[in-house]
């Protein structure tokens, strides 16, 4: 199983988790947990576990980091991240909107009127994921290391070098291209210097404060996109820090793109089928993909069709823009080449007994199609899906179907889903008093993988966005 396909199907559980068939228990599969099965978990109705980690990464680092650290920790400024394994969701929820005074006289702050509803649940599934991550030595406890000019005398002040390359066959390096440096510390606070790149490309910050507790990076606009370099801690003792940075011109074409990854989940409940997929999105050429409206309004980039007689179900990612007749899903942000991108939605279709997905593909797909139907006496019928091993979670069987495809843009992926589906909730734990789905929490051995990998991409997109 390639790295790619792995991700998908560990977040795919996730994602469907965040709304249910008529507000029913939903049974998820995943890969079995190496410890005890965590606890269920309500991400809630308009929540999408991308945009959840996304921004449950942007709270932490925006509000809880200076004290727990980037990783729970702790810092010299407050304490570790406790163990939450034994406190509900609305226990959490409760500390962090009203804040919560500790026995030794320390205080939390209250953050009820500061986040919206939405930064509260997000900033609660977040810290519970990492406190479960610490209980199982899969990320470090220590405290951040405490760096401060008392301690350690002045900052050294480095040099940050880099040169501009152009990634475009014919393409040329931009004349006065503007580049900023940013230093981030662990609480996402950005300082940033700027300057203009020499005709050559290349271009010198004199004088950065090399401080070892924050991250670099150069960003640059050029095009229709920001691009991004590496993000790199400094070594004060080197004096000097290399970030080139690379540019694409734009005009890819749609030909390009191709689908190299893609997941579903299907559950059947009260007549009503529904399909959550994850799609991965690659540039294969030396341009950025993206189409400007126009009218000169936000253009678009990668897109996905929604099947015939399917409606779209749950929220949307920030970025996305649906179609007048909600009969196509756009992303809005430009595809770079050698930078992958995820785009999933929800969609339903009525079933009695059977229901045909035929969904066409406005990209060529290139790649391995996993499909996971929940509902143990349904099956899939396709000629391009055979079935696969069954996956295993809470002491339920589901079947998975798929294989690697090789389709043309303009095609459709179809199959058929029969037989007759029984209650979901017949099968599922009881619904906890409060109504919250019993949904299957984040694994803790895909927790990890999401800290790390929100952690990366909520730095790059928030660089990306700044002006």
């Amino acid at each position: 199983m390639t790295l790619k396909r792995l991700i998908l199907l560990l977040v795919l559980p996730a994602l469907a988790a965040c709304s249910g068939l008529a507000g029913e228990p939903r049974i998820v599969a995943t890969i079995p947990p190496s410890a005890a099965e965590p606890a269920a978990s309500d991400l809630g109705s308009d929540a999408e576990i991308a945009a959840v980690m996304t921004l449950g990464g942007e709270v932490w680092t925006d509000n809880c980091a200076r004290c727990h650290g980037a990783m729970g920790g702790g810092t010299e400024e407050g304490a570790p991240l406790p163990d939450l394994s034994d406190r509900s969701d609305e226990q959490i929820l409760a500390a962090i909107t009203n804040g919560l005074r500790t026995g030794d006289g320390k205080e939390m702050p209250a953050f009820g009127e500061e986040l919206t509803d939405e930064q509260l649940n997000a900033a609660m599934t977040y810290a519970k994921m990492m406190s479960r991550a610490i209980a199982q030595g899969m990320v470090g406890s220590e405290p951040d290391a405490p760096v401060s000019t008392a301690e350690v005398g002045p900052l050294v002040a480095g040099v940050v070098t880099g040169a501009i390359s152009n990634g475009t066959a014919s393409g040329t390096i931009p004349a006065d291209q503007r580049v900023i440096l940013h230093s981030i510390d662990s609480a996402g606070n950005d300082e940033t210097m700027e300057t203009t790149a020499n005709a050559d490309g290349t271009f010198r910050f004199e004088d950065v404060p090399f401080d070892p507790a924050r991250e670099y990076a150069i960003t640059a606009e050029y095009g229709s996109a920001t691009f991004v370099s590496a993000v790199l801690p400094v070594d004060p003792a080197q004096g000097e820090l290399s970030l080139p940075i690379t540019l694409y011109e734009s005009g890819a074409d749609a030909g390009a793109v191709v689908i190299d990854a893609m997941t579903a989940q299907i559950a059947v409940q009260d007549g009503v089928m529904e399909v959550t997929q994850i799609f991965s999105f690659s540039n294969t050429s030396d341009r950025v993909f993206f189409t400007a409206d126009a009218e000169g309004a936000t253009g678009t980039s990668i897109s996905i069709h929604v099947p015939q007689g399917a409606t779209l179900a749950g929220s949307f990612s920030a970025s996305y823009r649906v179609s007048d007749d909600s009969s196509i899903v756009y992303e809005t942000r430009p595809l770079i080449p050698g930078q992958p991108r995820i785009m999933h939605l929800t969609y339903q279709l009525p079933y009695a007994n059977t229901a045909s997905v035929d969904q066409p593909l406005d990209f060529a797909l290139e790649g391995e199609v996993d499909v996971i139907v929940v509902n143990s006496e349904l099956t899939l019928t396709s000629d391009r899906l055979p079935e696969r091993e069954p996956m295993s979670f809470n002491g339920t069987t589901m079947a998975t179907y798929g294989g690697a495809l090789s389709l043309p843009a303009g095609s459709n992926l179809s199959y058929r889903i029969d037989g007759e589906a029984v209650s979901l909730s017949s099968t599922a734990e009881s619904a906890p008093a409060s109504g919250a789905n019993p949904l299957a929490y984040i694994l803790i051995g895909i927790g990890v993988a999401a800290l790390a990998l929100a952690g990366v991409l909520t730095l790059r997109e928030r660089m990306a966005k700044r002006p």
